[in-house]
């Protein structure tokens, strides 16, 4: 397990299973967020065999690292022969089960920045505990100056969407534990082609989306801000 907190930064190893970032005392601490995300992912034998870099590798669109690592800016070290290029990870999530990764190249590690006024919650909705997400949403407010938010929107599309949250909104309404319904709902129309399945289909998971987006607004708007640098 690689994990180091460097600069304003916090550096997770490719290899980290999510069971290492859910009991990780120095995540807990400097980013809380990722121990909770690891703490929803499948059942404790997956988290003790699954690992962030494989899941953002493997792109499915109903993971949750891929997405949370989009809204909080991570980047990734991408390895090869050839030397380490450092991109975000929205650049290597390129579809469903496809990223930009070339023959050749590995994850090594992530890179988190680290903000100190930053709220950030998940919310997913599942057809039973543990499984796969038929819609979720990572919201991220940032309370900083000027202040900003934004959902990213995963299990929907075919690869995460971050919807930025208008400035006016952050603000009134999400700052102030308003009218996280009415904001989800403008959210969602900026999705596009929504995936249909046995499970669901494309009205039905835009609304699980909407849903799922109020969900986590609210799970933000009630949290203390994030430890950490600012």
């Amino acid at each position: 397990m690689e994990l180091a907190h460097n600069g304003g930064e916090l550096v997770v190893g490719a290899a980290t299973t999510h069971a290492e970032v859910e009991q990780s005392p120095l995540i807990a601490s400097v980013l809380p967020a990722l121990a909770e995300v690891a703490s929803n992912i499948g059942h404790p034998a997956i988290r003790h065999l699954g690992t962030i870099g494989g899941s953002i590798a493997h792109a499915d669109p109903a993971a949750e690292w891929p997405a949370t690592c989009i809204a909080l800016d991570a980047d990734v070290e991408v390895c090869s022969t050839g030397g380490m290029r450092r991109v975000p990870v929205e650049s290597i999530v390129a579809g469903p089960y496809q990223t930009t990764l070339s023959n050749g190249e590995l994850l090594c590690r992530l890179r988190f920045p680290i903000a100190a006024a930053r709220r950030v919650a998940l919310a997913e909705i599942t057809r039973g505990t543990r499984d796969f997400a038929l819609a979720g949403a990572v919201c991220v407010l940032d309370d900083g100056n000027p202040p900003a938010a934004a959902v990213t929107f995963f299990g929907v599309e075919g690869r995460p969407r971050r919807v930025r949250i208008p400035a006016s909104a952050v603000a009134g309404p999400v700052r102030d534990g308003g009218l996280p319904d009415q904001l989800a709902r403008e959210l969602a129309v900026d999705l596009g082609t929504v995936l249909e399945d046995g499970n669901a289909d494309a009205v039905f998971r835009r609304h699980l989306a909407v849903v799922a987006a109020a969900r986590a607004l609210r799970r933000a708007e009630g949290r203390p801000r994030t430890v950490g640098e600012s």
